[in-house]
């Protein structure tokens, strides 16, 4: 996984791409919208296993997300 791949500027630009909230890429990622924003200000850095997540993001399409987002939900509610 390389650097430029996980800049701050890349996953916001990925995170525009796919049309995603900060609270909805947060939920692909396993992690809070304030953690989005803090990577992306530069604030923190991910983790190894949430650097793996991202760099299997880059494989989603809008339709993908919006899918696996839904599918999520209706295991929310459930459960």
């Amino acid at each position: 996984v390389s650097t430029v791949l996980l800049s701050p500027m890349h996953m916001r630009r990925r995170r525009g791409r796919l049309g995603l909230s900060a609270v909805d890429f947060g939920r692909l990622l396993g992690v809070t919208a304030q953690t989005i924003y803090n990577w992306e200000q530069e604030a923190s850095r991910p983790r190894a296993e949430q650097l793996a997540r991202i760099a299997a993001l880059r494989k989603l399409g809008k339709r993908d997300a919006q899918n696996i987002l839904q599918a999520a939900g209706d295991t929310q509610e459930a459960a």
